[in-house]
């Protein structure tokens, strides 16, 4: 795993996508992110891990996704790198690979919070 810290030195665009009934705290972000950053939120009123009950729930999400993946890339251009922060399902996470077109899209990492650490690592990069 590469500490973040050391890698990016400070997130630019941040996805935090919410989904779990815990609450992801700003204030754990803070010493990541740069004043200007960006950060963008996926969530739903009530979260809870067992929130999607429905296929339709799954591509509703997924469009949202694709949307918020666009939006973006037009604002901040090809070649800056997005970092997700996930409290997801399962079905949620492999949908956030899955819409991912590898020509189109910049870098996306996903990464974990390691509180004996107090800090953030990438545990994946998607593209």
């Amino acid at each position: 795993m590469v500490n973040l810290q050391a890698q990016f030195n400070k997130f630019h665009n941040t996805i935090k996508i919410d989904f779990d009934d815990s609450y992801i705290e700003l204030d754990k972000y803070e010493n990541l992110l740069c004043q200007d950053c960006s950060i963008y939120k996926i969530t739903v009123s009530e979260p809870s891990p067992h929130f999607l009950k429905s296929r339709r729930q799954l591509e509703i999400f997924s469009y949202e996704y694709r949307k918020l993946l666009n939006k973006i890339q037009a604002k901040h251009g090809k070649n800056c790198k997005i970092h997700i922060l996930p409290a997801v399902p399962v079905s949620i996470a492999v949908e956030c690979g899955r819409v991912i077109l590898p020509t189109k899209d910049p870098e996306i990492y996903v990464c974990e919070y390691y509180s004996d650490q107090e800090s953030f690592q990438t545990v994946l990069k998607i593209n």
